[in-house]
């Protein structure tokens, strides 16, 4: 072949590559031209409110040009709002590859990537971003969180080094990077950076406050003791003096110098409330630490006073005061501040049920039953709160409202079948207590239907079912149920035994009441009276009259125990 020839082929040769790249560029052209068709289209459907219409467009416009940022930034808004994290992170990316030099991509990819998880790629974004911009310093908290995310602490206290030195909010700074040190349980750097920040306004005594208690945690009582020399050299009258006081008395240990600070510290109008209870918080923490007694309380009781006379209408004050007097058993003193509390806000739920305990406790049943009627204002739709309701009418003795509230309680649950499953055994206990042993064995029943593994429902139908002399075997499989979740529980154990006892199986009655009578502390009249009775039942009458007397001493008052005594053998109730 001659040179030529040669020629000639190779022209043709490259005329038809010419030509075909020339075909490509022209479809390339027409498929973006389509893409930018497709996103207008889309754009106006979006701005008609026809998301669906819109959002299936913007899917043709990507298949027509994938590398379209604007068109990849609009699918990763409509993934997000659609809950699909995954394709959202994955279309913002492509956004901001395809437009790098675009702050609203990069941004909304980097944290879409931060909240998806993937610290990595947020990054990676956040650093383009600093690349396009380092002086932005709203970048650099970003990257500081995604560094943290990624558990790279030292990446992100360079970050905070950065946003002091764009910035000057030494503070700020500062204060993030304690954060991240207290993490790491690095003290002395702690220590290090509260010094800095002292040091750069020695006249600040918020700055010496904070270093004192930097001292503190790092064990140099010394030099926090002389720091608060000067904070009360610069103004004895700041009210950060007597925090600083509390803080370092605490941790001496010094608990009527304490009690003191504290006390200036609760009549200082300039300390918030929050941190005035916190700090009585601690106060008590430390009481209870040295001394478990709760007489160590009273000693707290009078630091209410400064509180509550500068915050009269705290209900968070008499709320917290009133725990503590319940801790002691002052349970009028407690009714006083939860009723100041319920004055100040009557929907305070938790209010009104301890309220109603601590009427309870003090066997004020009239005024427990009026104060479920008046709580009940706040809660009528509130089912949770109808199904105690029911149950504290019941304590109080009122049947008839317990039962009215119950049910009221069971027309409101929506898809809670465990809340069902304990109304019901509610009314249950409710009918047993009437008498009515159908009626409580039918909604026994039911409870059992919605929840199987109700223990409460399971053991009192079972016992129940024993005392009536139904059907033994099913009360043994459902007490049963009940031993193998809480072996240890003794109300339990008394069951299962007195089922085996009215099935004539002595030995296993004996050894299931015995069980009963090991694992509680407390002496429960009906289990030692049961005991005497399976003892009787095995010929041994006088360890049975033993257990019998016990359980009449243990406040059991019947006409049955009391003929058993006497006749010195088993009655049948």
């Amino acid at each position: 072949m001659d040179r030529i020839t040669h020629l000639a082929i190779a022209f043709l040769l490259t005329a038809t590559v010419s030509v075909i790249s020339a075909a490509a560029k022209k479809t390339d052209s027409r498929q973006r031209e389509k893409a930018e068709y497709l996103l207008m289209e889309a754009l106006k459907l979006d701005n008609k409110g026809e998301l669906g219409a819109a959002f299936d467009i913007l899917q043709r416009a990507r298949a027509a040009d994938t590398a379209n940022a604007e068109i990849n930034y609009w699918l990763s808004m409509y993934y997000y709002h659609m809950g699909k994290e995954d394709e959202a992170v994955r279309c913002a990316t492509a956004a901001s590859d395809a437009s790098p030099g675009n702050y609203w991509y990069n941004i909304g990819a980097a944290n879409m990537s931060l909240n998806a998880g993937d610290t990595e790629n947020a990054v990676r974004l956040y650093n383009r971003m600093l690349y396009n911009d380092p002086y932005d310093e709203s970048v650099y908290r970003y990257l500081a969180e995604a560094y943290m995310s990624a558990g790279d602490y030292d990446s992100a206290l360079v970050c905070y080094d950065n946003i002091e030195r764009l910035t000057g909010d030494m503070y700020y700074a500062t204060m993030m990077k304690i954060n991240i040190l207290n993490t790491l349980g690095r003290k002395d750097d702690i220590l290090a950076a509260l010094k800095r920040l002292s040091l750069s306004n020695p006249e600040n005594i918020e700055y010496k406050t904070m270093l004192s208690s930097g001292y503190l945690e790092a064990d140099s009582v010394e030099q926090s003791r002389a720091v608060i020399r000067e904070i009360e050299a610069m103004n004895p009258e700041n009210c950060l003096l007597p925090m600083a006081k509390a803080e370092y008395f605490r941790v001496v240990n010094q608990e009527d110098s304490l009690q003191v600070a504290l006390f200036d510290a609760f009549s200082c109008p300039d300390l918030e409330l929050d941190t005035k209870l916190a700090m009585l918080k601690n106060f008590i923490y430390m009481l209870l630490q040295k001394d478990k007694d709760v007489r160590s309380f009273q000693k707290a009781d009078n630091l209410f006073a400064p509180l509550i006379e500068s915050y009269p209408r705290s209900s968070e004050i008499r709320d917290f005061y009133a725990e503590i007097l319940l801790m002691q058993d002052k349970y009028p003193e407690a009714e006083e501040q939860i009723r100041v509390s319920l004055d100040l806000r009557p929907d305070n739920q938790e209010a009104w049920k301890k309220l109603i305990g601590v009427l309870f406790n003090q066997n004020a049943t009239d005024r427990m039953d009026r104060a479920i009627d008046e709580s009940l204002r706040y809660f009528a739709g509130d089912s949770i709160y109808l199904s105690l309701a029911g149950s504290y009418y019941f304590f109080a003795g009122q049947d008839a409202k317990a039962l009215k509230t119950l049910h009221a309680a069971a027309g409101k649950v929506a898809h809670n079948s465990e809340l069902m499953s304990g109304i019901c055994a509610q009314i249950g206990d409710i009918y047993y207590s009437q008498s009515n042993v159908d009626s409580a064995f039918c909604y026994y029943e039911k409870a059992i239907e919605f929840n199987p593994e109700n223990l409460g429902a399971l053991n009192n139908y079972s016992y129940y079912m024993a005392i009536a002399g139904g059907d033994l075997k099913k009360a043994e499989k459902m007490s049963a149920v009940t031993i193998a979740e809480e072996p240890s529980n003794a109300t339990y154990l008394d069951t299962y035994g007195w089922i085996f006892f009215k099935q004539g199986n002595y030995t296993l009655a004996e050894l299931y009441i015995k069980m009963a009578l090991d694992n509680t502390e407390e002496v429960v009249p009906e289990i030692l009276e049961h005991y005497g009775d399976v003892l009787y039942m095995q010929g041994k009458t006088v360890e049975a009259l033993k257990y019998w007397n016990q359980a009449r001493e243990a406040g059991v008052d019947s006409e049955v125990l009391q003929k058993k005594i006497e006749t010195r053998q088993y009655i049948e109730r």
